[in-house]
């Protein structure tokens, strides 16, 4: 699967969110990285990570093992079951069609998702994110 990114944004409320979407108006193709301090307490319901849910509302909890962000081209390798569950391509690709200054953004709030919870569900982060 692969889309261009056209928004982008960030939600510190409750639950800390970082939102890429296919249209300007946040529309068409999403993918919404989020985790909860909350989470930390459901290890044994495997929810003591980050969760990656799209626009249909499909969710999967880990399942990024390896994000690379190379100049405007956003790479994410997922675990089998995160693509099935997902269901897309084991490898998306995220084209940032972002100014600058929100592409900075992006690449300084993916990773605090990413890293958040259990070690063993953290991605390799490459790329412009090293």
């Amino acid at each position: 699967m692969s889309f261009t990114v056209r928004d982008f944004g960030v939600d510190d409320d409750d639950i800390y969110t970082v939102g890429v979407a296919e249209l300007p108006d946040g529309g068409g193709r999403q993918l919404l990285f989020m985790t909860s301090e909350d989470d930390v307490d459901d290890a044994d319901q495997g929810m003591d990570t980050y969760c990656i849910t799209d626009e249909r509302g499909a969710c999967v909890y880990g399942g990024v093992r390896r994000a690379d962000l190379s100049g405007n081209v956003l790479r994410l390798e997922l675990t089998d079951q995160a693509a099935r569950d997902l269901q897309v391509d084991p490898v998306v690709e995220l084209v940032l069609e972002l100014e600058p200054v929100r592409r900075e953004a992006l690449r300084a709030a993916l990773p605090r998702v990413l890293s958040f919870g259990r070690q063993a569900f953290r991605p390799e982060l490459t790329g412009d994110f090293g």
